[in-house]
């Protein structure tokens, strides 16, 4: 299913993109104007054009209080439907990122795009809005907040690092930041987005860490455009095409789009594809079901093997004789069986039925059928 978006006649891809209350708002620099996408209608609203601003905008965030617009040196705010703008703050330096936490608006700004930043918190609250209320110096761009910490990819320092900066209830930046322990190990930091709990921080160089203090969890693969979440579990947008994910982090599903796609969001079992189409073409929103995407079963639960009464389908001796594996197709679990320990290591979990395994003795691995 597609919808298609007014569009100019020769246009980039947006440059950011948020989603709030199953409205997903895209920035484009370029014409400029936000353009809007309500996910539970799946309805095409109207752009917001912003013909009268003077700069280019470089940033976008939104949350109750209404829209946050970063152009120039200053942040402009306006409500969902584009209505009302006015100037919310003004720096002296150029604003180059945002993010909202509650009640309180992060900004970055420098007068050159590789400088140290001055990291400042404003208040958004009713009665106080526009209120400065703290600021330090801080190496962080492309901001993506939680509830009560910024993250962000280093700016000035090669390589490139993930840096989380604890924001105080009333707006106070803690003294303190903390970035990930694996500096020059992994690679470079592209930026964030946050799980929909806010417990793991997805780098769109495809490392995952834990929120709370940048420990490594896992990694997807390499590097991805974009990333949303369904039923909490991660999407990949990765070369115009959908790779879908299980909690832990096992790649089970893939769909390919017929045309390039920039962004995706999830809404109702469905993902939405959004491309921005050069040479005059219509921007479209391709509406693809969960459901419709292949995936694998489900991993079978695991068994102990000490608890139930079961008759080896194959056995696979390892080539250091010190493992034990055999099949169970009724569990459709492997249980593996230590030698030189006498005891049953967990089990392998397997997807569906399997009619015969494989040893690989060089590289030590099962091939499944």
């Amino acid at each position: 299913m597609e919808h298609a978006l007014d569009a100019t006649a020769v246009v980039p891809a947006w440059i950011e993109k948020q989603e709030h209350n199953g409205i997903v708002y895209l920035l484009d620099a370029a014409t400029p104007a936000i353009d809007r996408y309500d996910l539970n209608a799946e309805q095409v609203l109207p752009s917001i054009s912003l013909a009268s601003l003077t700069a280019t905008p470089t940033d976008l965030a939104v949350d109750d209080s209404g829209i946050y617009l970063a152009v120039g040196q200053s942040v402009l705010r306006m409500g969902h439907d584009g209505l009302g703008q006015s100037v919310f703050l003004t720096t002296t330096g150029s604003v180059r990122d945002i993010a909202v936490l509650p009640d309180i608006l992060a900004v970055t700004h420098s007068s050159h795009p590789n400088q140290q930043r001055t990291f400042v918190t404003y208040s958004t609250a009713p009665g106080n809005a526009g209120v400065m209320l703290d600021q330090a110096s801080r190496y962080m761009e492309k901001l993506e907040a939680s509830g009560s910490v910024v993250y962000g990819p280093s700016v000035g320092l090669s390589p490139s690092d993930i840096f989380g900066q604890k924001i105080e209830p009333d707006g106070s930046i803690n003294s303190q930041r903390f970035d990930s322990p694996f500096h020059g190990d992994l690679p470079p930091s592209l930026g964030a987005k946050l799980s929909p709990d806010e417990s793991l921080v997805f780098d769109y160089n495809g490392v995952v860490y834990a929120a709370a203090d940048l420990s490594y969890v896992n990694a997807l693969g390499g590097e991805f455009d974009d990333i949303t979440f369904t039923a909490s579990l991660p999407v990949l947008l990765r070369d115009d095409a959908l790779v879908l994910y299980d909690s832990d982090f096992v790649e089970t599903g893939y769909f390919h789009y017929s045309n390039p796609v920039s962004h995706i969001s999830a809404a109702n079992g469905k993902l939405f594809g959004f491309s921005r189409q050069l040479f005059g073409a219509p921007v479209s929103v391709v509406v693809t079901p969960v459901a419709a995407i292949n995936q694998p079963a489900p991993l079978a639960p695991a068994v102990d093997a000490q608890a139930v009464t079961y008759k080896p389908d194959q056995i696979v001796l390892s080539a250091d004789r010190s493992m034990l594996y055999l099949l169970d197709r009724e569990s459709q679990n492997i249980f593996r069986w230590s030698v030189d320990h006498g005891v049953y290591q967990p089990p392998i979990r397997l997807r569906g039925a399997t009619r015969e395994m494989a040893y690989d003795a060089p590289n030590n691995d099962l091939y499944l059928v």
